[in-house]
């Protein structure tokens, strides 16, 4: 009997300092793969946080940030490659045709380049159970200049036609510029700008904390504060040679048709934001992380747009130079929706005494804000149908961020 109490003493006793070590330090084992000790304030009864001894104090982060921007439905034209026949071409009167086919075309947008932009952000850990507020501001602006050109010649005319050849640019936005208008034979020349400058600024309040040995998750919500200004510009050159019919004879010219056309399509206003991070431990400091997010941004949208253009229709009859001006704005109240989405790798190790947390990522983001395109299509010279509704686009931004933290 006494040898059995004395077993069973011992067992229990191993078994008891054996729980108890693991209760001072639930990672016991890990040290050989570097992670990092938690030690929270209320013990190991619950979630613990992620951060530092004491529980409370400040942060910071700074991110680099290597995005390219992409704004849906802002064609600037279709550029038509024409078939070499008269066959599927109707001419419906001087310097006018009706298409009825053509072997390709293809919408001419922007092209989108690679830029720079940065992110920083304070904020400051709670005393106790690792609740944190933050500050954090996002900028980026690039700008993209493109330039494209189509050329076109008809010979319709005399008993043995043999069609047209090239190209006919056919553009979007334009008051002035109608491409049934154009010339025998035609040259057009088009330049497009485009910039876009992107501020964001969040108040965020979250926790981190571990829910598996490995795991981590931070839960977050806040206010969100969003300014994002685009312009658009195009500008067209069209120059050619023209026939027009003056009493019985064919009477030749040149001429030359200038537009150019300015858009501005501005929001700025104040929201709600949160999301959910997750990071999976590797081993030996190193992590997976990812964030999805999303926002509600209530606020104000400004578009305007404006065409000037010179000498219109080039040279016909018509034979005003006075230029045309015709202006568009639309001033309206609206919530701008959005998603984010982030993931990559996430590098940790303690500093400073076991004092401070030193974080480092490196991956992915995207950003996404639904139907910001409000630009509107301006068809022909005539006001009878100037404006039509053009589709709406998402505009985002996607790419690499290269971000470091440090928890004091």
């Amino acid at each position: 009997m006494r040898s059995f109490l004395k077993k069973a003493w011992s067992t229990l006793t191993v078994a008891v300092l054996s729980v108890s070590a693991l209760q001072a330090d639930p990672f016991n084992d890990c040290d050989a793969c570097c992670t990092p000790k938690v030690e929270p304030c209320y013990g190991y009864a619950y979630n613990p946080g992620v951060f530092i001894a004491d529980c409370c104090g400040w942060y910071a982060n700074i991110a680099y940030l290597y995005w390219k921007p992409n704004q849906e439905g802002i064609s600037a034209g279709t550029l038509n490659n024409l078939i070499e026949s008269p066959v599927g071409v109707t001419e419906t009167e001087a310097d006018s045709f009706d298409f009825l086919g053509t072997t390709d075309a293809k919408q001419v947008y922007p092209k989108f380049e690679w830029d720079s932009g940065f992110r920083i952000g304070i904020g400051y850990h709670l005393p106790c159970d690792s609740w944190s507020v933050g500050l954090e501001y996002t900028h980026y602006r690039t700008d993209t200049h493109t330039t494209f050109s189509s050329a076109f010649i008809d010979s319709l005319a005399g008993s043995s036609p043999t069609g047209i050849s090239g190209s006919l640019f056919a553009p979007a936005y334009s008051a002035a510029f109608d491409s049934t208008d154009i010339f025998s034979q035609t040259q057009v020349a088009v330049e497009v700008d485009w910039r876009i400058q992107f501020n964001q600024l969040d108040l965020d309040f979250g926790r981190e904390f571990y829910v598996a040995r490995w795991m981590t998750l931070r839960p977050h919500a806040g206010l969100r504060a969003l300014f994002i200004n685009q312009n658009y510009n195009i500008q067209k050159n069209a120059t050619g040679f023209n026939q027009f019919t003056v009493g019985t004879a064919l009477t030749n010219s040149i001429g030359q048709t200038r537009e150019a056309i300015k858009m501005h399509n501005d929001f700025k206003g104040v929201g709600l934001e949160g999301g959910l991070d997750m990071s999976f431990d590797l081993g030996c400091n190193l992590a997976f992380y990812s964030e999805l997010g999303a926002g509600a941004t209530f606020g104000r949208a400004r578009v305007t747009q404006r065409t000037s253009a010179t000498n219109q229709f080039g040279v016909t009859i018509i034979t005003t130079t006075e230029p045309i001006n015709y202006r568009i704005t639309d001033n309206y109240d609206t919530i701008l929706c959005n998603a984010d989405m982030a993931f990559g790798l996430r590098w940790r190790q303690r500093v400073n005494c076991d004092e401070s947390l030193l974080t480092v990522n490196f991956g992915y983001e995207e950003h996404i804000f639904f139907g910001y395109n409000r630009f509107r299509n301006i068809v022909g010279p005539s006001l009878q149908n100037v404006i039509t509704n053009s589709p709406t686009g998402n505009l985002s931004f996607y790419g690499i961020v290269l971000s470091a933290a440090i928890d004091f």
